[in-house]
């Protein structure tokens, strides 16, 4: 609910990523001609500026303050088709706060907002420059007007005037307006919230809420109402007591009437030190101890002719003392001594606001903090505001959640279980628990605490606590509200819930900006539900190499996910899980990801039907990428892996079988592709793969069974292997596959640098960018080399020649039979 009044300007637009300048002027009063008059510009905090202007492509629109704005939110609407979507950043000092996201206005294809604001609620040290980056997919979205609020150096924040308690009849509706009990001296816009009460009915109007009650409803409610003008928010505790009667059981209780003008008798003393002005003493015999109430009021004022004062008993196990009440007046101070009627731990003075001098029933005790003086059998103390006051124990409640049990402004990641702690306890220090008192939390995050729920006590901690998650990014708020032996008491605490290392993610998610690891925990994103898509946009998740680390984990094996666009670094693993085990997927997708600088595995999978695809793994000092544990129909393809022990491992656990491996390359490992024995890998068919450099070797089959060449067609097509050159493999028809030789197939026994059950039988023999260095020139050109603008296709040296555009071999005693026209 927004109540309040802010002033308007005009802004000018171009479409299609221009530069579209808001400036706003401030200092003297300032007229715009413009096409429509829309009034006068005035130096003012809050402002609101009308737009209505429509995008339906992605755009930048640039913006410039006159002062350093302290939030911005906008309104309008959008028209989006199935799966588009529209997300709108602020852009500063190249920092992005989302302002909008369409996924969290919920799943309607037409919707309209009002005064939206994710990231930028709040905004601290803003420059006057900005950008607004409008990004769209199969949407249309109008952005009706802007609204934002400048810094200054002096706030007065709002004021709450009304009481603190409210009396409602059962079976009666209770209406609360929040303007006339909120004052803002700097005339702000203020913003309201409530929290919501369990169980009982209800309704939001534009400036207030209306309670419904039953015949039956009897219970006190406490609740939290905030007005905030965008920089202060100020808190307020009221208390709503639904009942049928309001009765107190009391022992004994006397009425002493003052009048001002009459004669004064045995128990009132009064003194006039001024005209109009009295200093009155009260006394009042006690009843268990013998000892006097006194009651010194020092220069009282009053307009009535009399005034009703209470020396009141209580059977309340909270109260330890007589109770002294007196009707508002203006006095300088009170001195009251007030007899003891038990003894109680630790006690402190309470005040009741509203204490009925009639009924004599106080709706809620509240603690002042005012020193007290224990006499033996009374209690001294000195006050300056009425209406009743009483001596007994002073309850406590803090809250906190389990990232900080002060609170604290660090950010908490999304979608991680959050405990919230309620500490409720009575002066002595014992807790109120199940059975004498309850707490409820409600949370808020779009203006209104809602759907209550009720703490768990636990026996052990002696703490209330309550446990859920947040799957979103934002400014979120939680009240809790404790009552035991009739005393309630309630507060409001913030949280900031960020998209940070380790987050757990529920929804499909954008990874807007890099990411680097967060203090406490071991990954950097997690993935908690099937059907997600993660695209880090190309952004890093970097850690720092601590032990069992990993950049992207899981916490249950999942289904048709994909992780796309993301640089991963510094951890031990790229994609796997803490424990080092095996990141359990299938149908799933893992597409144009980096993982490089790891101590483990670049990506470590199990589960099937998983196409791994244009990844880049470098600088790996276990394995690039791992399939094991029964892990079948997949593919690996377009994807390259560098300086790593081992490129590909496939095996362990039960046998991994049908799987394909395509168009890789394999650079500077010290295996390039490994396939142990028995359980390993079975099926695998294994083609247009690229393999230089390897340290040890090419690749190893101890398990047999695997295919190390497919079929194009009807041509027999296998892998390059940088030392078929150096072999006698022949290519009898030209096509660029080996068939024929002295050393063909590619193999172990053939000199091939591979070992077991390698068996490639149409090894590529060259590729556009080889270097012919050997003597032994017998191989051949393929068809499908393509040569590049800036260097030959193939460099021949060591007495190789050109002759007639055909290859031809000098030491030979006879010509090289022709091999292939190079073009």
């Amino acid at each position: 609910m927004n109540i309040g009044k802010e002033t308007q300007e005009k802004k000018k637009n171009i479409h299609y990523g221009a530069w579209i300048i808001i400036t706003i002027l401030l200092g003297a009063t300032l007229f715009l001609k413009i096409s429509s008059p829309t009034g006068m510009i005035t130096k003012e905090l809050s402002y609101q500026k009308e737009i209505d202007q429509t995008f339906t492509e992605s755009t930048t629109y640039a913006l410039a303050f006159a002062d350093s704005p302290r939030l911005i939110k906008i309104s309008g609407n959008l028209n989006k088709q199935e799966g588009g979507y529209v997300k709108i950043w602020l852009d500063a000092n190249n920092e992005k706060k989302l302002i909008l996201d369409s996924s969290l206005l919920g799943e309607s294809n037409e919707i309209t907002f009002l005064d939206v604001c994710e990231e930028s609620c709040s905004l601290n040290k803003m420059p006057v420059y900005a950008q607004l980056l409008i990004e769209t997919k199969d949407a249309t979205i109008t952005l009706t007007k802007l609204k934002y609020q400048l810094s200054k150096d002096k706030n007065n924040a709002p004021t709450y005037t009304g009481p603190s308690e409210f009396n409602i009849k059962s079976g009666e509706q209770f209406t609360f307006s929040f303007p006339p009990y909120w004052e803002d001296k700097d005339n702000d816009e203020l913003t309201y919230l409530a929290t919501s009460p369990e169980d009982i009915t209800m309704e939001v109007t534009q400036d207030g809420f209306t309670i419904f009650t039953t015949e039956k409803t009897q219970k006190l409610i406490p609740l939290t109402l905030i007005a905030s003008d965008g920089i202060d928010a100020v808190r307020k505790n009221i208390l709503l007591r639904i009942d049928k009667a309001f009765e107190t059981t009391k022992v004994f209780k006397t009425t002493v009437d003052l009048s001002l003008n009459g004669a004064e008798n045995d128990n009132i003393k009064k003194t006039e030190i001024e005209k109009g002005v009295f200093d009155v003493e009260i006394e009042e015999i006690g009843i268990i101890s013998g000892e006097l109430n006194t009651i010194t009021l020092e220069g009282l004022r009053a307009t009535e002719t009399s005034i009703d004062t209470q020396i009141d008993y209580v059977t309340d196990e909270r109260i330890g003392s007589a109770i002294f009440a007196v009707e508002n007046i203006d006095v300088e101070q009170t001195i009251i001594t007030v007899e003891k009627t038990r003894e109680i731990d630790n006690p402190g003075v309470l005040r009741c606001e509203n204490y009925d001098l009639t009924t004599g029933f106080c709706p809620l005790w509240e603690q002042t903090g005012i020193p007290l003086v224990d006499n033996g059998n009374t209690y001294t103390f000195t006050v300056n505001h009425f209406t009743a006051y009483a001596v007994g124990a002073a309850s406590n409640l803090t809250i906190y959640d389990s990232s900080d049990s002060e609170a604290g402004s660090n950010p908490l990641p999304v979608g991680i279980n959050v405990t919230f702690f309620a500490n409720f306890t009575n002066a002595s220090g014992l807790s109120a628990n199940s059975t004498n008192g309850a707490c409820n939390i409600s949370f808020n995050h779009t203006g209104t605490f809602n759907n209550a729920k009720t703490m768990t006590f636990n026996a052990t901690t002696q703490l209330h606590q309550f446990t859920r998650s947040f799957n979103i990014s934002g400014g979120f708020a939680f009240n809790t509200s404790c009552y035991a032996n009739g005393e309630v008491l309630s507060a409001v605490d913030g949280f900031n819930v960020s998209l940070i290392c380790g987050s757990k993610l529920n929804l499909n998610t954008n990874i807007t900006q890099s990411l680097n690891r967060t203090a406490g925990y071991n990954y950097c994103l997690g993935i908690n539900q099937n059907n997600l898509i993660i695209d880090c946009q190309s952004n890093t998740l970097e850690g720092n190499h601590s032990t069992n680390s990993v950049g992207i984990e899981h916490t249950a094996s999942l289904n048709n996910i994909t992780i796309q666009h993301c640089t991963i670094k510094e951890w031990v693993d790229g994609i796997g899980t803490v424990t080092v085990n095996a990141f359990s997927a299938s149908n799933s997708t893992f597409l144009n990801n980096t993982a490089r600088n790891l101590n483990g595995i670049g990506i470590h999978i199990t589960g099937n039907n998983n196409n791994i695809t244009q990844n880049a793994i470098n600088n790996v000092s276990n394995q690039g990428i791992i399939l094991i544990t029964g892990s079948s129909y997949n593919t690996v393809e377009r994807s390259t892996i560098q300086n790593t022990s081992t490129g590909l491992f496939i095996g362990s656990g039960s046998n991994s079988q049908n799987n394909t491996i395509k168009n890789n390359t394999f650079l500077d490992n010290s295996i390039g592709i490994d396939l142990p024995g028995t359980p390993g890998a079975a099926n695998t068919t294994i083609f247009h793969n690229i393999f230089r450099r390897s340290k040890s070797m090419h690749a190893r089959d101890n398990n047999g069974g695997n295919y190390w060449n497919g079929t194009v067609g009807t041509i027999g097509q296998g892998n390059f292997w940088d030392d078929v050159i150096t072999l006698d493999i022949q290519d009898a028809n030209a096509n660029g596959w080996g068939d024929r030789g002295t050393e063909y197939p590619y193999n172990r026994t053939n000199n091939g640098n591979v070992t077991g059950s390698v068996h490639d039988q149409a090894p590529q023999t060259l590729l556009c960018g080889d270097s012919i260095t050997t003597h032994n020139i017998i191989g051949t050109i393929p068809t499908n080399l393509s040569q590049s603008t800036d260097r030959a296709c193939i460099t021949i040296t060591d007495s190789t020649a050109l002759c007639y555009s055909k290859l031809y071999n000098r030491n030979k005693s006879r010509k090289c039979n022709p091999v292939y026209r190079i073009k």
